[in-house]
């Protein structure tokens, strides 16, 4: 199933498919999280074709899971709108700080930016300030404990050998 969608993606990069596709390509990563490669001739039509909501969040959550494979993916996922929804910027903070923990030298500034804007932002919604704050407090009290915790999601599934 999910060859058939990379080649429709890869012969019709049409918008309304791509957002279609990203929630379950975000969904198959995480049953199958070695298989990113596989994505990767279709990875910046994916890009450019995730115009709604469900869709951009989806592909950030990508990008922050598997930012170390992807060169331009601090620019992608940069703090560059000011009127985006909480939905969209919990799944900014998120692959942000995925980002942090895994080229730190890189994203240093760019987190404590996003930090800041968030926290110091009035018209944030409570539950984001208080994510960003939960962020913060767990990188606070040690990188690489909250390193252990927050990167560990890729726990061996039963569907770890492939049935496609």
């Amino acid at each position: 199933m999910i060859k058939t969608v990379i080649k429709v993606i890869d012969s019709t990069p049409r918008t309304y498919i791509c957002n279609y596709a990203l929630p379950l390509i975000r969904n198959y990563l995480r049953l199958y999280p070695k298989d990113f490669a596989i994505f990767s001739n279709i990875f910046y039509t994916l890009v450019e074709n995730a115009k709604e909501e469900e869709s951009r969040c989806s592909m950030i959550e990508i990008i922050g899971d598997y930012g170390e494979f992807i060169e331009e993916a601090i620019e992608l996922v940069a703090w560059n709108q000011t009127d985006i929804s909480d939905k969209l910027k919990i799944s900014l903070l998120r692959a942000n700080v995925k980002l942090f923990l895994k080229r730190p030298d890189e994203m240093c500034n760019v987190l404590s930016t996003i930090l800041k804007s968030i926290l110091m932002d009035d018209d944030t919604h409570l539950h984001v300030k208080d994510y960003a704050a939960f962020l913060y407090r767990g990188l606070a009290s040690g990188v690489e404990e909250f390193k252990t915790t927050f990167l560990d999601f890729r726990v061996e599934s039963k569907y770890s050998e492939k049935v496609w």
